[in-house]
């Protein structure tokens, strides 16, 4: 029996959503996670440049640490707008996600068969999500019901996504919205234990 990530939403609970560009016209973007050669950094870091040259108070948060950390300061290096911020404890994330207004999940090719735990992460704290194509993102994000997902390896179509978000509050919060009474009510570590136990009773194993 296969069970996919979920993620403990009570300690969520206290992230608030945050439309992009309200007031001062800010727009903070995050990445969440390892970096890692394969992961579609480089992805993300060129549609950001597009996103940036639309809006010029956006910004890049890469919350996170790893072996690619360097190539990919060295790319941003005449980037104005990407911040790299180091490995947080997983205690932070809550805030650090708090203070996001979208949130991204990348990939590629080598990643194509996994559940990425971030993206429950990013949905328990009501962010409205750009996601890539991975594994069962679409059915997750609802066919773009619960966030917008696009196509791996494409900055043009990551870079339009972002947009859209950034230009659209009244999406942003249906999405966010949406993605946050999903995670709550399918997809937390409560609701994988029940479904593995009562697997487990089927087979007369417990």
């Amino acid at each position: 029996m296969l069970l996919r990530n979920a993620v403990d939403v009570e300690r969520f609970n206290g992230a608030r959503f945050r439309a992009p560009g309200v007031n001062s016209g800010e727009v903070r973007l995050g990445y969440t996670g390892v970096l890692k050669p394969g992961y579609g950094l480089e992805t993300l870091l060129e549609a950001f440049g597009c996103v940036r040259q639309a809006h010029s108070r956006a910004s890049l948060h890469f919350f996170g640490d790893g072996p690619h950390r360097a190539v990919l300061e060295t790319m941003a290096s005449a980037q104005p707008g990407v911040v790299f911020h180091g490995a947080v404890s997983f205690t932070k994330m809550p805030a650090v996600l708090d203070e996001l207004h979208i949130a991204v999940s990348v990939g590629s090719d080598k990643l194509a068969r996994r559940s990425p735990i971030k993206l429950f992460e990013y949905m328990a704290a009501r962010k409205p999500i750009v996601a890539v194509e991975l594994a069962d993102v679409a059915q997750l994000l609802g066919n773009n019901e619960r966030g917008l997902v696009c196509p791996r390896n494409d900055p043009a179509a990551l870079a339009a996504a972002m947009l859209k978000l950034i230009n659209d509050p009244a999406l942003c919060r249906r999405l966010a919205d949406a993605a946050a009474d999903e995670v709550r009510l399918r997809h937390s570590w409560r609701d994988r234990v029940r479904t593995l136990i009562e697997e487990l009773e089927r087979r007369g194993l417990l």
